[in-house]
């Protein structure tokens, strides 16, 4: 298991840099058939993979990967500073590449491809950044999708071998139309979602539907219901009756982390973070508990999934414990396929 792990850990950290490194490929590519200059091709790679520089500040701390991942590295005031940059850098040792206006617009274009990319999955991409800490998502494409990464591969392979332009055009349409796409095969789902619930008996006051594994043929289905998180897989057609069944979560108390926020600046940080949080509760045997705090956007609805994808620990996790008199005596954060970090609590 712990191999298979180290291995799946892998292939995610490769596929999220490839689906980058090949879009900006499509674009260095479509501009180089046109605009024959050595460099341009390298200049909209490095850009294009550029903005996650900021995954480096994981190496710092869980709470600081949680604050500045697809913070200001990938805000638009952000990519404009990176920008001029990479111009510069560009023009002063490539000295064949345009003017810098030209040079400025295609590393623009490049890490603007980049944050759009990031921009239509689940995860939030902070655009305004530092003025705002709002975080931004179209729930059109999954972290990972082989399909759309296959594609766009195919569209650069085709362009080199036949050196056309329009094939590495067609490349750069792809990257645009694809998450519109899943957008309509998302609002296509939703009356196969809302009939679900209606079948079951369910009255919630919201849905969401955000893409899981294999999207857009498969959606995670989240409606909050009172107190309840109701969780579900849902897909087109008529069919209101989930493979896998519909699966009800405790919405969080965040009272319980704002009472520790003032000492422990991760709860905070992690109630501004999560978008459905969810809780659950065991008994310690000393009169105490453990309250486990989770993301419901890190949650699968296919069985694979949840028995083997992270281990069987759930990614961006908060564990609390607390004795007899509810007081906090230790916390735990898991990251994404890491082990979990435990404090005590002084």
């Amino acid at each position: 298991m712990k191999n298979y792990i180290i291995a799946r850990n892998i292939v995610l950290s490769a596929m999220d840099p490839v689906t980058h490194i090949t879009a900006g490929a499509l674009m260095g590519r479509a501009i180089r058939l046109r605009t024959p200059r050595a460099g341009i091709t390298v200049l909209a790679i490095i850009c294009a993979v550029l903005p996650d520089i900021d995954n480096f500040i994981g190496l710092i701390g869980p709470e600081l990967y949680l604050l500045h991942h697809r913070g200001i590295t990938h805000s638009l005031p952000g990519i404009a500073a990176l920008s001029a940059l990479m111009a510069l850098l560009f023009r002063r040792f490539r000295s064949e590449l345009p003017d810098f206006l030209p040079t400025f617009l295609i590393a623009l274009a490049a890490m603007g491809g980049h944050v759009f990319l990031d921009v239509v999955t689940s995860y939030g991409t902070q655009l305004f950044a530092p003025f705002s800490d709002r975080r931004f998502s179209l729930d059109s494409v999954f972290i990972i999708d082989p399909v759309f990464t296959g594609l766009m591969a195919v569209l650069l392979a085709l362009s080199y071998s036949r050196r056309r332009a329009e094939l590495a055009r067609a490349g750069i349409a792809l990257i645009l139309l694809y998450p519109m796409l899943s957008l309509a095969a998302r609002e296509y789902a939703r009356p196969n979602a809302e009939a679900v619930l209606h079948s079951q008996g369910f009255s919630c006051e919201k849905l969401e539907l955000v893409p899981d594994a294999f999207a857009p043929l498969r959606w995670k289905a989240i409606a909050t219901c009172g107190d309840s998180l109701l969780f579900f897989g849902a897909g087109g057609g008529n069919n209101p009756a989930p493979a896998d069944g519909i699966r009800s979560f405790r919405r969080a108390d965040l009272s319980i982390l704002r009472n520790g926020a003032s000492r422990i600046s991760m709860f905070r940080t992690w109630e501004w973070f999560a978008r459905y949080p969810f809780m659950e509760t065991s008994e310690t045997g000393n009169g105490g508990k453990i309250v486990r705090f989770g993301d419901l956007q890190f949650e699968s609805t296919w069985d694979f999934i949840k028995k083997r994808w992270n281990g069987g620990v759930r990614p961006f996790s908060l564990g609390l414990t607390l004795d007899g008199s509810g007081a906090m005596t230790g916390w735990s954060y898991t990251r994404p396929g890491r082990e979990t970090v435990t404090m005590r609590v002084q």
